[in-house]
């Protein structure tokens, strides 16, 4: 009898233990969403930090581009909008010296962001290194 409330009552707190989770990667999920239509105003740094004290891949890969479309708004490269699409920027810098770095973040991010496949470290550190690349050479 003490096995079976003991097994009862470590099942109920692993469900509010992913309950809680789950309500932290909602509320991470929100905040990025809130990030990117009002880019001009967004942390991308705070949230970064978050992602990845979580391990949050995912949303790691998310904020990291973002910060290369904010960098490309920075340096008038392209126009920011909340209603554009990613495939609206990449018509936006079609034919300039930015298109391939462009779309190189777009398909790891889409690729990331909406496919169905978790990301371990390994791809992470593959993805991170891309974006950290990205970043150096918009601000060269």
């Amino acid at each position: 009898m003490l096995l079976v409330l003991f097994v009862i009552y470590r099942l109920f707190r692993n469900a509010r233990a992913n309950q809680k989770i789950n309500i932290t990667l909602n509320e991470q999920t929100n905040l990025l969403d809130e990030a990117a239509e009002n880019l001009d105003k967004a942390d991308l740094d705070a949230l970064l930090k978050v992602a990845l004290d979580n391990k949050n891949f995912k949303a790691a890969v998310r904020i990291y581009y973002l910060k290369v479309l904010k960098l490309m708004w920075d340096k008038n490269i392209l126009r920011w909008r909340k209603e554009k699409t990613n495939g609206d920027y990449l018509s936006e810098v079609w034919g300039s010296e930015w298109f391939e770095l462009l779309k190189s973040s777009t398909y790891i991010f889409e690729k990331c962001w909406y496919g169905n496949a978790d990301m371990d470290e390994v791809q992470f550190e593959e993805a991170r290194n891309h974006f950290k690349d990205a970043l150096h050479k918009l601000n060269d």
